[in-house]
Formats: structure tokens, sequence, C-alpha cells
């Protein structure tokens, strides 16, 4: 047979001062929470408070960056707050200080390597100009430099020497003998230094022989030997005394 439990009047209190135990009575203006605040919160939260306080009567304010620059100027600040950096996506929007060539400066380049241009006669030869620059031709025949070579005019040359077309600067061009040049002009030729040293050899036989006739003539030739008489060797004591 089942039973009914039920608080009888005698431990009724005793219920009661258990439930008082267990709850807290509802206070105006407050509610229930799960967030419990302990002492050591507490402090925590009113140390916070305390600092703030203090930043902010010394001038503190909250880490906002107010301005942006790039490379020392500022950046204009758009309507929605957001600022807008360029950032270079091309060489061309860079500074070329390292002197980077192009692709038109290095074409430049190789087109003044030099280049076959054939054989041609002296007089056959184009005008040096950027038409023709770096083009080499073989001259056919002996000829004699102009004002449109580098080396000046008046420097005469044999047959199959090569000539290239090169920039001087500020527009101008000329050919370069590649041979090089050698001036001889100061030198004697075989005709000439054989001339020379016969003239020399002939030069110091007569030299030779008028020195040795001048010699010769201080000597007494046997043909003007004479025997002395007795009295002109008697003659040579005369002076002499005992």
């Amino acid at each position: 047979m089942a039973t009914t439990k039920y608080i009888s009047t005698q431990n009724l209190q005793e219920a009661l001062d258990l439930v008082k135990a267990k709850v807290v009575l509802k206070e105006t203006g407050k509610g229930l929470s799960t967030n419990d605040l302990t002492n050591e919160l507490k402090q925590k939260c009113d140390q916070a408070a305390t600092k703030v306080e203090q930043l902010e009567a010394t001038g503190g304010q909250a880490n906002v960056i107010e301005k942006i620059k790039v490379n020392g100027t500022e950046q204009q600040v758009g309507a929605e707050k957001d600022v807008n950096i360029t950032v270079p996506t091309k060489v061309s929007d860079l500074t070329n200080d390292s002197k980077f060539q192009t692709e038109e400066q290095v074409n430049a380049k190789i087109s003044a390597v030099y280049k076959p241009g054939g054989s041609l006669a002296f007089a056959s030869l184009p005008e040096p100009s950027a038409t023709v620059l770096g083009m080499v031709y073989n001259v056919t025949d002996g000829f004699t430099t102009t004002d449109n070579f580098l080396e000046g005019a008046g420097k005469a040359h044999p047959a199959g020497e090569n000539v290239a077309v090169v920039d001087v600067g500020e527009g101008n061009y000329k050919f370069d003998v590649l041979s090089g040049f050698v001036d001889l002009s100061g030198y004697t030729n075989t005709e000439g230094m054989t001339q020379a040293i016969g003239t020399a050899k002939q030069e110091a036989i007569s030299a030779a022989a008028s020195a040795t006739d001048t010699k010769l003539a201080t000597y007494v030739k046997a043909a003007d030997l004479v025997a002395a008489t007795t009295e002109e060797i008697q003659a040579m004591f005369t002076s002499w005394t005992a």
C-alpha cells in the first residue's frame, strides 16, 4: 500500500529554515544572474577604472592612427574612412636609378655590333651614317684616309684593309681602320739605308786615310837619310866643357 509524505506542523518551521538558507530574497531593481562577481574580480575592475581615470587626467587617449604617410607624403583619407595606397605594378612606375637598359637601348647596342658589309673599292665606300653603323667593309685597293676616318686624313693603307663604321658621338659617324695604323714616316727604307751605310763607310775611309797621312808626315823617309860627317859629329860636342 503506497504512502503519502507531508509536512506536519511540527516540522514546518524546520523546513522553512532550510528554504531560507538555500535561497536569496529578491531585491528591488536587481535581477538574478549566473555571473558571480568575486571580490578578486571586483578589485581588478576597480584598479582598471582607476588607471583609465589617471590616463584621461594626463591627456591620454585611445591608440588611434590619425595620419598615414607613404615615403613622407600624407595620404588622403576617403569618405569611407579608407586610404588608397598605390603600389607600383610596372617598371615604368619606378625611378631607374640603376640605369637598367630598355629593349630599345639594348637593340641599339646590338645594332652597333660589327656586321660584314662585303668587299668594296675605296671609292665605293658609303658615307658613314647611322644606317650603316657597325658595317665592316673590306677595301680591295690601297687608299689614303680622308676626314671621314677616325685617324684623320692623309694616312696610307694597303689593299685588303677592313674598315668599320663607328659612332663618334653627337650624331657623327666615321670609318675606323680595324688593323690600326703605324706611322713609319720617321723611318728610312732599304734603299735609303744602303745609301746611308755607303756614305758612312766612305767618310770613315777618308777620315782614316787623312789621319794616316798626317801621322806619316811626321816620320823621316829612308831616302832622306844621309850619314853625318866627322866634322858634324865633332861639332855636337864643342859646347861641352871639361
